[in-house]
């Protein structure tokens, strides 16, 4: 929760460092921890880190294709070959095909005015 408030006043540093001492301490991961560092390590424009994060979160489960392509925190990476190839991999349909009439979801997952969205992370 309090990465979530870093994350909303833009202090990505501190929210990404917050989920990984939350993620040591624990010893394990999951799917929402490694979704939010992949937007936090995209809006850091750290691309490796960033993919790495969110192909962890893909082999976890994550399926929330529409949240790819309407969140906030992935633009960095949404004009990267290597998104692209990342969502071929596990069978993301076309942006085409699922964006066009829904609107974006905010942190608080409330439709946001600003048509930006980012996952938030429950703890």
């Amino acid at each position: 929760m309090i990465a979530s408030i870093r994350m909303d006043r833009g202090e990505y540093v501190v929210a990404r460092d917050l989920i990984q001492k939350a993620v040591q301490q624990t010893g394990e991961s999951f799917v929402e921890a490694e979704y939010s560092l992949a937007c936090l390590e995209s809006r850091l424009h750290n691309r490796t880190e960033a993919l790495h994060h969110l192909e962890r979160a893909f082999q976890m489960g994550f399926n929330d294709f529409k949240q790819l392509y309407k969140d906030a925190g992935l633009q960095y990476l949404r004009d990267s070959a290597d998104f692209e190839a990342l969502l071929k991999r596990y069978q993301a349909p076309p942006a085409s095909a699922i964006v066009e009439h829904t609107p974006a979801v905010g942190v608080s997952g409330q439709e946001s005015r600003s048509g930006k969205g980012e996952a938030s992370l429950q703890q």
